[in-house]
């Protein structure tokens, strides 16, 4: 550009003579400054310009004299320069600083900053050239902005502190952290200090003042900030302290990120851990990763280990042979064919074993485990070790008195038996050799059709098509071929067994021999016993809960009785999907634990599986690391088929211990009922009735305690009691005595009788033994050898329930009977047209043919004794002849 020139003429600056006068000090010095030196007049036309003119911008100062000012200046800042030297010479300012682009003679632009003072009606101006400091100060600004952009997407602040000028540089992003901003707020070092949180206020502030007091350091601070807004933030302070030479902190500089997001997800981590290992080590069991084999690494163990087994976590898995040495030598053989068996990626274990604790004492452990593949891809176990001793031992004492009752079911005269589902032999008692004829080894592995007669084969093959499906049979009568090849008629009863599963896997049952009962066309009572079959200890049942009562953990196990997924439980409440008494019942037992902070152990029946099952359930709180309950975990058993064992258990023997104790401490008692001669209406004898007295006093009848004294072999000690007061009470008048089907056959009883009798001093014709048609069936030979030799003693002997059997008139050929005893099945409705007048009439006529006097029992109306009457019966007995009176036998 070429300046505007003036019409004046122009100076020569200062370096060259002036009418010939040597240059002063003053101007050489203005002629060799670096700085632009320059006069205007009041209309800013240039007047004087000195060398540094030429040697910064390339204008010879005679080039510019009498040119404006404002032609020389970049046409963005004219205007502003204008207005600033209008502004000065309106408010009287004499001095003004401005930095402006001047142009230089290339046609390039300059950066010059002016200080202009006005005297005398001229403006002097001093100009620096600043277009180097204006370029860094842009590279400056575009790396700020750089870093400002990059401190906003990393959120990460700057802040330099100036320690000796008190003043405090914060980047943008600091601001943002603390939630003001740089048009709002001034920062300063006390300034920032004032958002710490008061909890954190000390911490903050000794930590700052030991930075500043450091000299040359770095240091690391974290602590809580309030904004303005009440937000509370974390932030991790990093500052870099710069010292003097003495030492002494003159700056701060450094960075601030806000970490509130990263703390608080930590925190969570940590919350979550810490909650997973404090149900980890609160359950009462070994949680453990291991191994495959006999000296296999151990990786973890809980520290429950120390509880169960007296080794510390670090003694145990620091031992790769520490598990295989405290195994039980019988034990290790299985425990590692179970460990082969399930030795692949998800493959489970199921083991029991024994392991020798610390001090030497034997536990049993259950170990349930799943196979995992690691990283490296080796197989490992993981899985929870279960102290079962107690339950072992219940099952062993179980097993003494399951080993009782396989006694008796040996000696039952009954074939008790058991079929695969092929209908082979996997079980049959004694029995077998009496009834078959084979010795029960021979016999096991045989198919049921090998013993069948061709005639009911069709029939057998029904009944067992029958249990396959899940059925039962009772009284199903077939006949099958001895091994001597004779027929044997028999009475079958059975059901189907079934796995825990509900799937059928057999069938178990009894046979009675009614081969004799058949000849003689006796009805026999049909009785089956079946052995249920031993269900093996369920797993275990976990889960836990929060103090909401939502799930936090639930396993597979738990899970199945509800029918449902681990999703579908967790975050759920027990009242979501459960009864609401079933929730309530719960709920109460988790308020326990959370209010008293201590374990509880409680047994809940519940539908599970389509059935009522009982279930022992152990809950103890969990607690985190501070001790705070958060939450209530529960293990439980299915103790179902344990309960029912015990309770059917504890009533068969608490029946014999009833039944013992009764004989021995004089606590049965004898009830007299009399009979009398219906001709005569005289009481001719009388019929002893025994009862048994309770604990509480109450009188038990012969029908609720005979059985079981029957089933425990206590009917002799019963009769023998009963012998020995009703020979005491024949010496004064006519009784009659029953006699258990059980002691017919016993060696003992008739030399006790002749005894009890001398003893007493009684008359033997005063003393009638009666026995059942049920048991003369039994054993025809002893009943007959009994009642002879009763004869020869002169006691009586009556068949009791006569009629009721199929060969009732039989027993009056082979039996020396004295009476014979109708039943009150054909008494009670006797009536003149009623058919068991024809039956009583035919009694009667067939006792008067073999010289037998009868007795008619349940008389309780005086038209049926007068029927009685009418009929001929010689004597009756029933209610409306006389109540059973108790004796007074003292």
């Amino acid at each position: 550009m070429e300046p505007t020139r003036a019409n004046v003429t122009p100076l020569r600056g200062v370096g060259s003579p002036r009418g010939g006068v040597l240059p002063s000090e003053a101007e050489r010095l203005t002629e060799a400054s670096s700085v632009l030196l320059a006069s205007a007049d009041s209309d800013l036309r240039l007047i004087f310009l000195n060398a540094a003119w030429e040697r910064m911008l390339g204008w010879l100062p005679e080039e510019l004299a009498g040119s404006p000012v404002l032609d020389l200046l970049h046409a963005d800042d004219l205007e502003k320069t204008a207005l600033t030297f209008t502004a000065a010479r309106a408010n009287g300012l004499a001095e003004i600083d401005l930095e402006v682009r001047v142009a230089t003679r290339h046609g390039q632009w300059r950066w010059i900053a002016w200080n202009f003072r006005f005297e005398g009606g001229r403006w002097y101006g001093a100009g620096q050239d600043t277009t180097e400091r204006r370029v860094q100060e842009r590279e400056l600004a575009t790396g700020q902005g750089r870093l400002s952009e990059v401190q906003r997407i990393a959120g990460i602040g700057g802040f330099d502190i100036d320690l000796v000028r008190g003043r405090t540089w914060w980047s943008d992003e600091h601001y943002r952290i603390y939630g003001v901003g740089p048009d709002t707020y001034q920062p300063t070092f006390e300034g920032s200090l004032e958002f710490v949180h008061p909890d954190d206020a000390e911490r903050a502030q000794s930590a700052w003042r030991a930075l500043s007091a450091g000299g040359e350091s770095d240091g690391e601070i974290e602590y809580r900030i309030v904004r303005p807004d009440g937000a509370v933030r974390e932030i991790s302070v990093h500052a870099n302290v710069t010292g003097d030479d003495a030492g002494v902190a003159i700056r701060l500089a450094g960075t601030v990120q806000d970490v509130t997001d990263r703390r608080r997800a930590e925190r969570a981590l940590s919350a979550e851990q810490a909650k997973l290992r404090a149900l980890v080590e609160q359950v009462p069991a070994i949680v453990y990763t291991a191994g495959l084999g006999a000296e296999a690494r151990w990786d973890y163990v809980s520290p429950q280990i120390e509880i169960l087994l007296g080794y510390t976590a670090e003694d145990w898995a620091g031992d790769p042979k520490r598990w295989w040495n405290a195994l039980h030598p019988d034990d290790r053989r299985r425990v590692l064919q179970d460990e082969q068996e399930a030795a692949e990626p998800g493959g489970r274990l199921h083991s029991e074993y024994r392991l020798r604790r610390r001090d030497g004492d034997w536990i049993w452990v259950r170990d349930e485990a799943t196979v995992i593949e690691n990283e490296d891809g080796e197989l490992r176990f993981q899985g929870v070790l279960l102290d079962i001793t107690a339950a072992k031992r219940a099952e062993e004492a179980l097993g003494r008195s399951e080993a009782k009752y396989r006694d008796l079911v040996q000696t039952s005269h009954d074939l008790i038996w058991s079929l695969d589902t092929q209908g082979c032999f996997t079980f049959v008692n004694d029995a077998a050799k009496a009834i078959y004829g084979y010795e029960p080894g021979d016999m096991l592995g045989r198919r049921f059709t090998e013993f069948e007669t061709a005639e009911q084969a069709a029939a057998d093959l029904k009944v067992f098509s029958d249990l396959q499906a899940g059925g039962g049979v009772v009284g199903h009568e077939t006949r099958h071929l001895r091994e001597d090849g004779q027929p044997v008629d028999l009475s079958f009863n059975a059901v189907a067994m079934r796995d825990p599963e509900g799937a059928v896997i057999g069938s178990t049952g009894t046979a009675r021999d009614i081969t004799e009962q058949k000849r003689t066309q006796h009805a026999v009572q049909r009785q089956h016993a079946q052995l249920q079959a031993i269900i093996d200890n369920s797993p275990l049942v976990i889960w836990a809960k929060d103090r909401a009562g939502r799930y936090l953990f639930s396993n597979g196990l738990h899970n199945n009785i509800y029918g449902a997924g681990r999703s579908e439980i967790i975050g759920l409440r027990d009242a979501d999907f459960l009864s609401l008494d079933l929730a309530r019942q719960f709920a109460a037992s988790d308020r326990t634990v959370f209010e008293t902070g201590e374990p509880m152990e409680l047994e809940q029946c519940m539908a599970a599986g389509g059935r009522d099952r009982t279930f022992i359930i152990h809950k103890f709180p969990l607690r985190d690391p501070s001790g705070d309950v958060y939450g209530v975990c529960g293990i439980a058993a299915d103790i179902t088929e344990r309960k029912e064992r015990e309770d059917a258990l504890r009533s068969k023997v608490e029946w014999s211990f009833r039944i013992r104790s009764a004989v021995e401490h004089d606590r049965l008692v004898l009830f007299s009922q009399p009979i009398i001669e219906i001709a005569s209406g005289r009481i001719v004898q009388e019929e002893l009735l025994l009862r048994m007295r309770g604990d509480d006093g109450e009188l038990i009848l012969p029908g609720r305690f005979l059985p079981p004294a029957e089933r425990f072999n206590l009917a002799p000690s019963i009769d023998r009691w009963v012998i020995a007061r009703a020979t005491q009470l024949a010496r004064e008048r006519r009784v009659e005595v029953n006699l258990s089907g059980h002691s017919l056959g016993e060696r003992w009883l008739l030399d006790y009788i002749e005894q009890e009798l001398e003893r007493a001093g009684a008359d033997p014709s005063h003393l009638v033994f009666e026995i059942t048609e049920t048991a003369a069936a039994q054993d025809l030979g002893q009943a007959r050898r009994l009642a002879e030799r009763l004869a020869d003693v002169g006691c009586g002997f009556a068949l009791d329930d006569f009629g009721t059997g199929y060969g009732s008139f039989t027993y009056l050929k082979h039996l020396p009977v004295s009476y014979i005893k109708v039943d009150t099945e054909f008494v009670r409705d006797l009536r003149a047209d009623s058919p068991d007048r024809q039956v009583v009439s035919a009694i009667v006529d067939v006792a008067r043919n073999f010289g037998i006097e009868t007795i008619a029992e349940g008389v309780e109306s005086q038209a049926t004794l007068e029927c009685l009457d009418a009929l001929g019966v010689d004597y009756a007995q029933g209610f409306h002849i006389g109540q059973p009176v108790e004796l007074n036998l003292s």
